[in-house]
């Protein structure tokens, strides 16, 4: 059976399931990013695997926020394997679960987000949208990244404020409010460390998924969820060093390294520090196309480490890119959406 949430031909294939075509000839299909990688020098194979959510579905401009069930746009469920033994670790992003919208214009690359609806409307979709996440996945610790100051300072506010009028009835939700653009001034992106810090305790009580000889040792029981406006630049050069921080730790367990140093070992035919970033960053663009048109922002950082020009220059062609297709593009490729999903 397949999660409804990733089910992305589940209405193409229904005309199918309605004359009874066996669901051995039904392959679902989801919309997201898939790519592994083998680790020969100590043999181990290391997999990332997400899944876009198919409720709210779209492009950006044309999808923010949450709905009345809340369902946020921009969900993704990201999954990171150590083939050896089998551990899995699940990270997931969304928009911020409130209801607001930005409206494209060729004036701005940032239009300024504005926030819909009446106070007891947003408590009630947030309310939804966490409970459905504690369902899930128990505990969450939520990583807002968005500034604390200009045109995004409201809307973080107004998600800090409300989450807190609800903190009483989900002592399972914990919120790390991280300005990602503060942190980072004068490309400073090693601050960015520090959030390994302030999250160390909550990697250590929410664990993994560890099985081994086909017999489970322990399970996740939470979840960090990051939100920045997109869900995607700031978001990935973020999850990517949460991701790795916990590799580390899985490492340590199977016997691989001994201490925690701040990258994962080298192989035998080339750099697993390096291809593992290379996997992130492709992850990035990946989710940054389906929901822009073009790839990730600050790719250079997650595929090498280190801001430079040629990426920056390279930030700003996409940018740009993405100004012509929130205005000219986007309209028609999110009623193909609408239509392929049947919404």
């Amino acid at each position: 059976s397949a999660d409804d949430r990733f089910f992305w031909n589940q209405s193409a294939l229904k005309p199918l399931q309605d004359i009874g075509v066996s669901s051995e000839f039904l392959t679902p299909m989801i919309q997201g990013f898939v790519q592994q990688e083998e680790e020969r020098k100590n043999e181990f194979d290391f997999a990332l695997i997400s899944r876009r959510s198919k409720y709210r579905a779209g492009f950006r401009y044309e999808r923010r926020g949450v709905d009345s069930l809340g369902r946020v746009a921009n969900f993704v469920e990201t999954e990171m394997i150590v083939f050896g033994t089998v551990l899995t670790v699940f990270f997931n992003l969304g928009s911020i679960p409130l209801y607001w919208t930005q409206v494209a214009s060729t004036k701005t690359l940032n239009p300024t987000p504005v926030l819909n609806k009446t106070d007891e409307e947003n408590v009630a979709a947030l309310t939804l949208h966490i409970e459905e996440l504690e369902r899930l996945y128990k505990s969450v610790v939520i990583v807002d990244l968005v500034g604390k100051e200009g045109r995004e300072e409201p809307l973080g506010t107004k998600f800090k404020n409300t989450l807190k009028s609800i903190e009483e009835q989900h002592p399972q939700i914990s919120y790390k409010d991280y300005d990602f653009h503060h942190e980072t001034k004068g490309l400073n992106y090693d601050n960015l460390r520090n959030l390994l810090e302030i999250l160390d305790q909550d990697f250590e009580n929410m664990k993994h998924f560890w099985s081994l000889n086909g017999e489970s040792m322990s399970t996740q029981t939470g979840i960090i969820r990051t939100n920045c406006m997109d869900c995607l630049d700031r978001t990935n050069v973020v999850q990517s060093i949460l991701a790795r921080h916990v590799l580390s730790k899985i490492l340590v367990r199977m016997g691989i390294q001994r201490g925690l140093p701040e990258t994962p070992p080298e192989s035998g035919s080339g750099n697993f520090e390096s291809e593992f970033k290379h996997v992130f960053a492709n992850n990035g663009d990946c989710l940054s196309t389906a929901y822009t048109g073009t790839g990730a922002l600050k790719g250079d950082f997650t595929r090498t480490g280190v801001r430079n020009v040629k990426g920056m220059l390279n930030d700003a062609a996409n940018s740009v890119s993405r100004l012509y297709a929130d205005n000219f593009q986007n309209k028609v490729r999110q009623a193909t959406v609408d239509v392929f999903l049947s919404f």
